[in-house]
């Protein structure tokens, strides 16, 4: 299995990645709407793709120039980039409500990354690229 930086490179990885880019689209619109109502749609897809095709690849580069393990690295390191794209990405609104929507969309994703990946995956490996 080919990879880049902790991306799998084969379609079925790729797929995956894009279906949670999309999932984490609709959590940030979702936050904007609870929240907000006044991000461009364009930005929100930005800063998702961005936090989810960025986190794999810093933390791959963070993990070899350090060669400790830290607990909850990956998160820290997710959590840090997704509050960057959104301060970033998202340009209209104040600094906390760009704060509270990306904070939001970030703990909205790690949820269901974690209770949902198998089903994402599972879907995509059978569905759609098949």
């Amino acid at each position: 299995m080919a990879q880049f930086f902790g991306i799998d490179l084969t379609v079925a990885g790729i797929a995956v990645l894009l279906a949670k880019a999309l999932l984490a689209f609709i959590l940030i619109v979702i936050a904007d709407e609870i929240i907000a109502h006044q991000f461009e749609w364009k930005h929100t897809l930005i800063m998702a793709l961005l936090a989810l095709f960025a986190t794999p690849i810093v933390t791959t580069l963070m993990y070899q120039s350090i060669n400790i393990t830290i607990p909850f690295f990956d998160l820290l390191v997710s959590l840090t980039i997704w509050v960057v794209a959104g301060e970033i990405l998202l340009r209209e609104g104040d600094w906390q409500t760009k704060l509270k929507v990306a904070l939001l969309a970030f703990v909205g994703f790690t949820l269901i990354s974690y209770f949902g990946d198998p089903y994402i995956t599972n879907f995509v490996t059978t569905y759609v690229v098949s």
